[in-house]
């Protein structure tokens, strides 16, 4: 018997997106990932994706270059160049694609429309509940024949 495979705009539709307008402070994108509970946070121009700001990029970008949070603008401390996927891709692609890229937050876009984010720990946990889902579907007297 074989299952559907999870893709990743299913385990998108799960998970709230934040984004913010590329002119906005550093702080108020901050503010903004504190209260979704999110370690990162999609920057957008009249809606289209221009990159991401995660709590890396406050850390080495800001904080350690002494940059004061409320004056710098998001856009010139965000990740620009991104790796990204389709929400048809399948999930396992998506989490391939991440740690060969070293990225911990994977936008899905149609064009250059945002339509949904995922994290590693999102995809980990997919591929956990696959392999679990996996295990139980074994006949246990096939394993001592």
């Amino acid at each position: 018997m074989t299952t559907k495979m999870m893709r990743l705009g299913d385990i998108a539709q799960q998970r709230e997106t934040v984004t913010i307008e590329r002119s906005a402070s550093v702080a108020q994108a901050a503010e903004q990932m504190a209260r979704a509970n999110k370690g990162a946070v999609l920057v957008e121009s009249n809606g289209r994706l221009q990159g991401i700001f995660t709590e890396r990029d406050l850390l080495v970008r800001v904080v350690a270059r002494g940059l004061d949070p409320k004056t710098t603008a998001v856009e010139s401390v965000m990740t620009g160049k991104l790796v990204v996927g389709n929400a048809d891709d399948p999930y396992q692609w998506g989490l391939d694609r991440m740690l060969q890229a070293r990225c911990r937050h994977l936008p899905l876009v149609q064009g250059d429309r945002v339509v949904g984010m995922v994290s590693r720990r999102d995809l980990m946990s997919a591929e956990i509940q696959e392999l679990t889902a996996e295990l139980e579907r074994i006949d246990p007297s096939s394993l001592f024949m």
